[in-house]
């Protein structure tokens, strides 16, 4: 979908400034986040995509002066809250409980059921994406191909600032389980992947630093037409 997400190519946001030596978590609550989120996608409650895409729909002005973890709790709780897991009424009630230092720590059973092994497991590497092909891809490396100009309101992983662009593909790294079906409870559906070149000058034009820049995307097929 289009929405604030979208940074790519976009003026006005200030340099990047990589941290040096950045932990991985700058707060506690941080850590805990990110594991709380994760063992919901274990537990089978949502997948990745799903959440990915609840962080899409999130208000521009909540979504760009909120950290990233901070629009990882909007958006598990929003997910939460919409398949019935979190009732409205009690969470607000225990966020007030734990606002005000009245909150009870609650007991937690570290022997339960191996859930900590296999959250271990997924922060130290995750589950390839990559799938068995069904059927041959439509393109072939060399070909030129233009991506399509999508606006629609569900997951999609196009950057705005390659729509209707035309490139030549490079490779076919195989085919991979297809975000934007996963998102909306479709399945994984296999999809092909092309890598795709494009001149920086053909999407920047005067702006680009070289008109010899190559910019390298890897694109579902159900992103590409023919040129």
């Amino acid at each position: 979908m289009n929405g604030p997400h979208d940074l790519g190519g976009r003026h006005g946001f200030g340099p990047v400034t990589p941290e040096l030596d950045e932990p991985p978590w700058h707060h506690d609550w941080e850590a805990r986040m990110h594991v709380m989120a994760l063992a919901c996608q274990v537990r089978g409650f949502f997948v990745l995509d799903e959440q990915r895409h609840a962080c899409e729909q999130l208000p521009p002005v909540q979504y760009l002066h909120g950290n990233y973890y901070e629009r990882w709790n909007a958006a598990v709780t929003g997910i939460l809250m919409d398949k019935g897991v979190l009732d409205p009424d009690a969470f607000a009630a225990l966020t007030a409980q734990f606002l005000a230092g009245t909150a009870a720590r609650a007991a937690t059973d570290r022997q339960s059921d191996g859930l900590g092994d296999t959250l271990v497991r997924a922060l130290r590497g995750g589950a390839s994406a990559l799938r068995e092909p069904v059927g041959k891809p439509a393109f072939t490396v060399g070909g030129r191909v233009t991506a399509r100009n999508l606006n629609v309101a569900t997951h999609h992983r196009l950057p705005s600032y390659v729509k209707a662009k035309t490139g030549t593909i490079t490779a076919i790294p195989g085919a991979f389980t297809l975000n934007d079906s996963l998102a909306h409870g479709g399945g994984e559906n296999p999809t092909f992947v092309y890598t795709v070149a494009f001149l920086a000058s053909d999407l920047w034009g005067e702006a680009a630093e070289s008109p010899r820049d190559m910019v390298y995307l890897d694109l579902f097929e159900t992103y590409l037409l023919p040129a």
